[in-house]
């Protein structure tokens, strides 16, 4: 009778154990995407027939589907994920300009001014996807965008390792970075309580690097590999001449900045941006023109956006968007950072 009872509390404790494992340094969300509490940080499987994409404006109340939904703790120096949209900034001074620079954490920043733009690409653009559009008109509100890629030195010195596959030196963007590894990444930075940082949204990004223009590139109408990018220069754009193929990725801030003081927004590395993947995007018309944020975790992709060195000059384009799964680590995948005006 008492060896029954032994074992029983042995398999018991056993099995506990074991549920403990699988959830122990796990991030696990606070509420699933349905409304209901995980059960060991396991959340119940999706219908099938899912709703279609929301489109909800950013403000700070409004929270994403997905994980990390308690948005309140991810502004906190031990919060978890920076998936949770972007608060509305403060107007700041007229004192701060468009390009001005600062740094924070030792990396730095330049700003971007808030204003309107139209985003997506025409119809007649050369090799856009049906994603691209319609054309229609955003704003968004003024916030700090990283004048380089993330470098590997600047990933070294939070994260402590350098998953990037060409090493030549620390001003090399780090790549062979997943949507996550990013998000781990921003999570240590923000607990150095200088500020909250996160991933650019896609209309943030866009009308960075636009930066004003409404051509294919914040060039022009096509781009050269020997001068201005780092892409693949021989499958050009447009009416674009054939260049350099350097087969990996550059220094940062070897190419000429756009108007707002941002390099390599087109080419070198793709860059991770915060959205989950909404084909539909830009067809909605639900709050879609201020600082929209596609926060539907129901196509199970997240957006790159910029092109690379390994591709062509047609992925490089401003308004291009590739959407791939958030664990995905590749050469050429890397990120640039955003922080909230305020902070």
């Amino acid at each position: 009778m008492q060896s029954n009872l032994i074992m029983r509390i042995f398999v018991g404790m056993a099995v506990l154990f074991f549920l403990i494992s699988q959830v122990w340094g796990r991030d696990c969300p606070s509420v699933c995407p349905d409304g209901s509490r995980p059960y060991f940080c396991i959340c119940p499987v999706a219908e099938d027939s899912r709703p279609p994409p929301v489109v909800t404006p950013v403000t700070p109340k409004a929270r994403p589907q997905g994980r990390n939904t308690d948005c309140n703790a991810s502004r906190m120096p031990s919060g978890g994920g920076s998936d949770c949209p972007p608060s509305q900034p403060p107007t700041l001074p007229s004192t701060v300009e468009a390009g001005s620079s600062n740094q924070f954490a030792g990396i730095e920043f330049v700003w971007i001014p808030s204003g309107c733009f139209n985003m997506g690409s025409p119809d007649s653009e050369e090799d856009r996807g049906s994603d691209e559009g319609p054309v229609h008109r955003v704003c968004v509100d003024g916030f700090w965008m990283g004048k380089y890629e993330v470098t590997q030195g600047q990933w070294k010195k939070i994260m402590g390792n350098n998953p990037a596959t060409i090493k030549k030196d620390d001003d090399y963007p780090v790549e062979n970075v997943s949507w996550d590894d990013a998000q781990a990444y921003i999570r240590q930075l923000n607990m150095k309580g200088v500020g909250h940082f996160r991933l650019p949204t896609e209309a943030e990004w866009e009308y960075a690097a636009r930066a004003g223009t409404t051509t294919p590139f914040y060039f022009g109408n096509t781009i050269d590999s020997d001068t201005q990018v780092n892409y693949d220069g021989n499958d050009p754009y447009g009416n674009g001449a054939k260049g350099q193929f350097r087969q990996f990725t550059t220094s940062v801030g070897n190419f000429p900045p756009n108007d707002f003081g941002l390099h390599d927004m087109h080419g070198n590395v793709w860059e991770w941006v915060e959205d989950w993947y909404c084909k539909n995007f830009y067809g909605l018309t639900e709050a879609r023109n201020k600082n929209p944020l596609c926060n539907n975790h129901a196509s199970g992709f997240r957006v790159v956006r910029g092109g690379s060195w390994v591709g062509g000059a047609r992925y490089a384009r401003s308004a291009n968007r590739i959407r791939i799964t958030p664990d995905n680590r590749g050469f050429s995948n890397g990120f640039r950072l955003a922080r909230l005006a305020q902070d």
